[in-house]
């Protein structure tokens, strides 16, 4: 996980004195030295932080660790050596992130940005010293924003964009801090990882079209383009200003939407939610979404002024109690008049079923911290799709609603020890083929099966005077390349200890390949070109239902992307 993901994660948990509920995170104590009568089931890190540019240790650093396993957390600052210590932490399997202003925040183990970082196993009683972190002072981006007749545009908000492999898919997404123009049109970026970046400008006029206004600026892209697939990529380097980035917003015409929306009983949908969703996609396969909303009145009427041109899908969801009901329609804008558009609402179907267990001990944790998910054959990118995820009962049943499309099913939450061993429809195994919903109301009869008979892939990766490396990404993905479909469970990747040895737990049964690379952006292992390429020098190898198994790798030349 990303650090900037971590730290995000840690900012969404309860704080300490609240009453633990089943699947949140329950906060360690403040963290301090351990004393000499101290509670001997705990441990404690230790470690600095130190600039990688001069080596000085970095004071008031933010130090956090989290233990997914347990649920716990704890955080410390730096003193003026660098130093932090984290006591008092139950034992188990933690990750660690540092931060500080101006710098790239960075975990535990990382030689670079976005790549897995290294766990840290603490031992009840333990002081692991020396879990150091070195953090890169961050790049920076300045420049100006200009319209279409050289004018400054005062506050519209910059981002820099990368290419990241996310859900299955090449994305353009934001990666960094976004910023505003000043009444100048001048704009500063810092604290950028160092990698290749396009710079993307947005300027919103709410009153467009109420105004009489009938030309709005698009998104626009470094040189000074709406089209991503033309923009330029900037080279950011570590602590280095990139500096005079300069470009103008592209001018268009907006237009007017407006229609109505109804449920699934012909009823207005009332105060619902509409969205404007935009996909496009470059030739190097580069999607972009962005987005817009309204509001329908009560008699399910709504009104979206100073809509930018473009091919959208129009989404309307429902509140209330109209709650769960989605609907969605294409639509066309070119600048003129789009009006009388009609969207119709569903509930979607319902999804019932029950999880069931085949393993060597019974469970000791309860049924109700698990979560079954649908995860869409084709990543939704709303975050106000329809919430997909359902409790498991306290009789391991479940029902999921709202469901629509195609959809693989998944058991989120399992406490460590524990997979997903299958998932059947009847007599059909389902647990690497999505379940069909389009026009259904209820399926009803899944069997989610769990298990605590894992198997257990160990080794090392070897340089080629046959020296054990300490640094490296292992990727372990199926022979049968229709297994690599997203979310695949064949595919994983994972960093190495500080012995160079390598774990991974829980791979299902199948025939796979192996390779290592010297470094891979987190998410990256789900890229098929890149899994195609690593095929053909990989490590083959076959693994049964709770076997154990070792190899011995050597590092392939494959250079992660940006």
């Amino acid at each position: 996980m990303p650090a900037h993901l971590l730290l995000a994660l840690l900012l969404t948990i309860a704080p300490a004195g609240q009453s633990p509920r089943p699947g949140t995170r329950t906060p360690s104590p403040p963290p301090a030295p351990k004393s000499a009568d101290a509670d001997q089931s705990t441990g404690t890190i230790t470690g600095h932080v130190h600039a990688a540019d001069t080596g000085a240790p970095l004071r008031h650093a933010s130090v956090h660790v989290i233990n997914r396993g347990q649920r716990g957390w704890a955080q410390a600052g730096t003193d003026d050596q660098g130093r932090f210590v984290l006591a008092d932490l139950p034992p188990g399997r933690y990750m660690l992130a540092a931060s500080k202003g101006g710098y790239v925040s960075m975990e535990y183990g990382q030689t670079r940005p976005l790549e897995p970082g290294r766990p840290v196993d603490l031992a009840a009683g333990q002081t692991l010293e020396h879990i150091d972190v070195t953090l890169l002072r961050g790049g920076v981006i300045t420049g100006r924003v200009l319209d279409d007749v050289g004018e400054p545009v005062v506050d519209a908000f910059v981002s820099p964009m990368r290419s990241r492999f996310i859900n299955g898919r090449r994305r353009l997404v934001a990666s960094g801090r976004g910023t505003r123009t000043d009444d100048r049109g001048q704009y500063r970026i810092y604290g950028l990882e160092p990698g290749q970046y396009m710079v993307q400008a947005v300027w919103h006029d709410s009153d467009a079209g109420d105004s009489g206004d009938a030309i709005s600026y698009a998104p626009s892209y470094y040189p000074g383009t709406a089209d991503p697939g033309a923009a330029s990529r900037l080279t950011v380097q570590a602590g280095q200003e990139t500096a005079s980035v300069d470009f103008a917003l592209t001018a268009v015409p907006v237009a007017t939407v407006s229609g109505a929306a109804v449920d699934s009983t012909g009823q207005p949908l009332r105060n619902g939610r509409i969205v404007l969703r935009e996909t496009l996609q470059t030739a190097s396969a580069v999607v972009v979404t962005s987005a817009r909303t309204s509001r329908t009145k009560p008699d399910g009427t709504f009104e979206m002024v100073g809509v930018l041109p473009g091919s959208y899908t129009l989404v309307a969801y429902g509140t209330g109690f109209q709650q769960g009901e989605q609907g969605e329609a294409p639509l066309s804008v070119g600048g003129q008049i789009v009006d009388g558009v009609r969207v119709v609402t569903s509930r979607g179907a319902t999804l019932t079923g029950l999880v069931t267990v085949d393993a060597d001990r019974p469970p000791r944790f309860d049924p109700r911290t698990l979560r079954v998910q649908a995860i869409p054959e084709i990543a939704d990118d709303d975050p106000a799709a329809r919430n997909t995820v359902a409790r498991v009962d306290d009789k391991w049943h479940f029902s999921l609603g709202g469901l629509s499309d195609r959809a693989y099913i998944r058991i989120a939450n399992l406490p460590p020890g524990w997979t997903l061993e299958a998932v059947h429809l009847g007599d059909t195994d389902t647990s690497d083929a999505p379940i069909d919903f389009t026009g259904r109301d209820a399926i009803s009869g899944v069997q989610l099966t769990i298990t605590d008979r894992l198997s257990d892939l160990s080794g090392s990766v070897l340089d080629g005077d046959g020296h054990p490396l300490t640094e490296y990404v292992l990727v372990i993905f199926p022979e049968d390349v229709a297994l690599r479909q997203y979310p695949s469970r064949y595919i994983k990747a994972a960093r190495p200890d500080g012995n160079g040895r390598f774990e991974v737990k829980g791979l299902p049964a199948g025939s796979y390949l192996a390779a290592a690379v010297g470094s891979l952006d987190e998410g990256e292992e789900q890229d098929p070109d890149l899994l195609e390429q690593l095929a053909k020098n990989a490590t083959t190898f076959s693994l049964a239902q709770g076997e154990s198994k070792s190899l011995t790798l050597s590092v392939q030349n494959a250079s992660p992307r940006q």
